[in-house]
């Protein structure tokens, strides 16, 4: 798949988390997101990416290493931790890959959600709570996106 030039991936991870876009230009957009992790994302992120991913909170709470307490607390308090907003920022990140690999947000979720045979039958999702697990998980779409046997 050719890559498109004018792509912006932080204007997707933005729209991914709910983000309204205040600016323009890539380097303006990704210090946007930047300054939205650092401040720490509110609770809106979350719901928009768990709506995306058509995933059980669960198992959205588990990719983001946070304990479902946790997350009921952030829900209260409508405001997650720059750490915890850099995880939530992570998981969008790897959507808009496997969306644009698989040409579909709906199979790019899917995929996220099924155990594959190349990572050791773990769900890509599952690994993504860690920066090697998405590390993996990014090898792989980048395998698939060019055609190399996996």
């Amino acid at each position: 798949m050719a890559k498109d030039p004018t792509f912006d991936q932080d204007a997707e991870i933005k729209r991914l988390l709910g983000i309204k876009t205040k600016v323009s230009g890539s380097t303006a957009g990704s210090l946007e997101l930047l300054n939205a992790v650092n401040k720490g994302l509110g609770f809106g992120a979350f719901s928009f990416l768990a709506a995306s991913i058509v995933a059980p909170v669960s198992m959205l709470a588990a990719a983001l290493g946070i304990a479902e307490r946790t997350l009921a607390r952030r829900k209260e308090s409508q405001r997650f931790s720059p750490e915890e907003s850099d995880r939530i920022s992570r998981i969008a990140r790897i959507l808009v890959h496997a969306s644009r690999v698989f040409d579909s947000q709906e199979k790019a979720a899917q995929w996220l959600k099924t155990p594959n045979r190349a990572l050791s039958d773990q769900v890509p999702l599952a690994l993504l709570s860690t920066d090697v697990g998405t590390r993996m998980v990014e090898e792989m779409l980048n395998r698939i996106e060019f055609g190399i046997y996996s």
